[in-house]
């Protein structure tokens, strides 16, 4: 089985390299249309990360954000890997996405300055509170979780320049637990929380910025929320009642954020009106 998500369609693994010590284990591996990341089956995080990973991965291009080109390759006992854990992958399906110059951003405001799309940091914030995913900014009363390395900074049109691109989204919807029918719970659907605004951001996200993301998000229809859903290999997904519940889920927490992500960035001071409007923003 083969399936991608654009014109790059690889079609087998021929050799791995480097396995990093992330939470699934992400390995660098050599593909027939060239190099790549990929997750296994067996990895520490079980078989719903890459069904979050893939679901996520298409939820962020759907509403417009740069993404890597991802593809599912069927592996066998010769490209199995040892993960840090000590644990070993399993033959079947894997998320591959493809090899893309560029770094992960080192969590300074200066170096967001040399983004050259960054409306592209609002629609994150947009995809992971519309996604609950905890696993780039997640604010936790005093304290936060912030990693870094979950937000890619690819080579850019000109020297010195970056773009940022949506990536790994192991831990949409229940933060890495196992998914159950009660992601469609209305708590969930309805969580005011925002996800994703890094401090950092504030200088770089305008409100009209995520205005247009959350239209996109009003306008997903409910075709465009079982496409997300269609073709994820069998091996990834979780039984038929819980796919059901995630599709109610991803419909009503669309309508949700894209009505109120604005406003709930003005109500709990990540964005000040003041500036938008002196920005001649609405």
């Amino acid at each position: 089985m083969v399936s991608s998500t654009g014109a790059w369609a690889p079609t087998r693994i021929r050799w791995v390299s480097t396995t990093l010590t992330s939470s699934t284990g992400a390995t660098r591996v050599e593909t027939d249309q060239g190099p790549a990341y990929a997750k296994f089956m067996g990895n520490p995080e079980g078989p719903h990360a890459l069904f979050c990973e893939l679901v996520g991965t298409r939820a962020a291009a759907l509403i417009g954000l740069p993404t890597f080109e991802v593809s599912v390759i069927d592996v066998d006992e010769d490209e199995l890997v040892e993960f840090a854990n000590g644990s070993r992958s399993q033959r079947g399906p894997a998320f591959v996405a493809r090899f893309v110059n560029g770094t992960t951003w080192g969590g300074s405001a200066d170096e967001l300055k040399l983004v050259e799309n960054p409306d592209v940091l609002a629609g994150l914030i947009v995809h992971d509170t519309w996604l609950l995913n905890c696993d780039r900014y997640r604010p936790e009363g005093g304290a936060a979780r912030r990693n870094f390395r979950n937000v890619f900074l690819a080579d850019g049109s000109a020297k010195g320049k970056v773009r940022v691109v949506a990536m790994d989204h192991t831990h949409t919807f229940t933060c890495g637990r196992a998914l159950t029918k009660a992601i469609k719970n209305i708590e969930r659907v309805r969580d005011e929380r925002l996800y994703g605004h890094f401090p950092e951001f504030a200088g770089f996200v305008e409100l009209d910025a995520v205005r247009r993301y959350a239209t996109r998000l009003c306008s997903l229809s409910r075709a465009d929320i079982n496409a997300l859903l269609n073709g994820v290999p069998s091996a990834w997904r979780p039984p038929t009642d819980v796919v059901e519940a995630v599709k109610e889920f991803l419909a009503g927490r669309a309508a949700f954020v894209g009505q109120n992500v604005a406003q709930m960035l003005v109500d709990q001071r990540y964005v000040d009106p003041t500036l938008e409007l002196e920005r001649g923003t609405p």
